[in-house]
């Protein structure tokens, strides 16, 4: 138990620390923005000012830093933004309910993202082609398994009987013949 917190008291001590260095780089973001505001206005006036193609980029990257390297630091403060007002209030079964009709709505959008994308790629997508390897090539991958699972068989009884039940898949594989291994 004393390694745990010792472990916790270290992660807390190193949030704390990136979280208090990383509360600055909104200065760095507003400069990055404020650059980019300044060469592309200043090429639209006339003046030699390329603008910054390189801006937008680094923006999205100080913000994704930003969030990711502060958030455990200002969740340790309690000042982080919760959005489960009436959620918090809630008893555990009644809560048992709600992510239970959440989950519902999340399969039913993901189930309406994948059947547009499916949708898109028929008509819009471009033909999928299989690749395979020529058999020569394969079977000298085949052999050269062979013998690494041999090795992991020689080292321990519990290694032998897993290789054991890959070789047997293998050759069930082998006896099924094409459609159903190279399908």
């Amino acid at each position: 138990m004393g390694l745990m917190k010792g472990y916790i008291r270290v992660v807390d001590g190193l949030n704390r620390r990136i979280g208090r260095i990383v509360m600055y780089g909104i200065f760095v973001m507003m400069g990055i923005l404020l650059w980019s505001t300044f060469s592309k206005v200043g090429s639209d006036l006339g003046f030699n000012i390329n603008p910054s193609l390189w801006t937008l980029e680094m923006a999205q990257f100080a913000m994704v830093a930003y969030y990711i390297l502060g958030g455990p630091y200002s969740i340790q403060l309690g000042s982080n933004v919760r959005m489960d007002l009436i959620y918090g209030e809630l008893s555990n079964h009644r809560k048992a309910w709600v992510d239970s009709i959440s989950v519902l709505f999340l399969i039913f959008y993901l189930g309406i993202l994948l059947w547009g994308g499916e949708a898109s790629l028929r008509v819009d997508g471009t033909k999928m082609q299989l690749t395979s390897i020529p058999d020569s090539e394969w079977a000298a991958v085949e052999a050269a398994a062979r013998v690494f699972w041999d090795e992991i068989a020689s080292e321990s009884e519990t290694k032998a009987k897993v290789v054991d039940i890959i070789k047997k898949y293998n050759s069930d594989m082998d006896k099924a013949g094409r459609p159903y291994r190279y399908s």
